[in-house]
């Protein structure tokens, strides 16, 4: 596991520069950092369904997605659901998210499910520890789009998070799907390439 601040520290070094006390302060590294860290690690979000990143939820009725959910004392919002049946028993309205019936397909509020949740903080303090593959994965894409300007080695380094992507991404989905509990922290969602 790792923080936000670890995984920004672990991509400074690499890029050959001083680790950071805190993303908050004041050089043009920590700047640079914060801006990317959300793009980054949205990107590396949205390439697979982190199996270290959802959660399931037990849902009576209907579940308002654009209102948080307080998972683990932190305020969270869902990005996406996930089932795996063949016949939903959800369906999203509006922003808000009901349970249906898998035989009529009505809305029926009195029946209990359960739903993965992939969801992301509404605050994203440095404390927070986001899994040991995502770290992996989300560090190997800092240091590539920190190292933009760099067209020289910026090939190797796209070679390189390829490679670190791929890997976790085939031990995370070999891992055991005991989702009951939260386990690590959903970065920031952007689309990016």
């Amino acid at each position: 596991m790792a923080t936000r601040l670890e995984i920004i520290n672990r991509a400074l070094v690499r890029l050959g520069e001083r680790p950071l006390t805190t993303t908050s302060d004041g050089t043009s590294s920590a700047l640079r950092m914060r801006t990317l860290f959300p793009a980054s690690a949205g990107h590396v979000a949205n390439t697979h369904s982190w199996s270290e990143l959802t959660i399931e939820h037990a849902i009576t009725g209907t579940l308002n997605l654009r209102a948080p959910l307080m998972v683990d004392g932190v305020a969270r919002t869902i990005i996406k659901a996930l089932d795996d049946g063949p016949n939903p028993l959800y369906e999203v309205r509006g922003g808000v998210l009901s349970l249906i019936s898998s035989t009529s397909n009505t809305p029926a509020p009195r029946i209990s499910g359960t739903l993965r949740l992939l969801l992301q903080p509404i605050t994203e303090p440095d404390t927070v520890a986001y899994g040991p593959l995502f770290s992996d994965a989300v560090t190997a894409r800092l240091v590539y789009d920190a190292a933009g300007g760099r067209t020289s080695i910026l090939q190797l380094l796209r070679q390189e998070y390829d490679s670190t992507l791929a890997t976790a991404i085939s031990q995370d989905s070999q891992q055991g799907n005991n989702l009951n509990t939260i386990r690590y922290n959903y970065p920031i969602i952007t689309d990016r390439d």
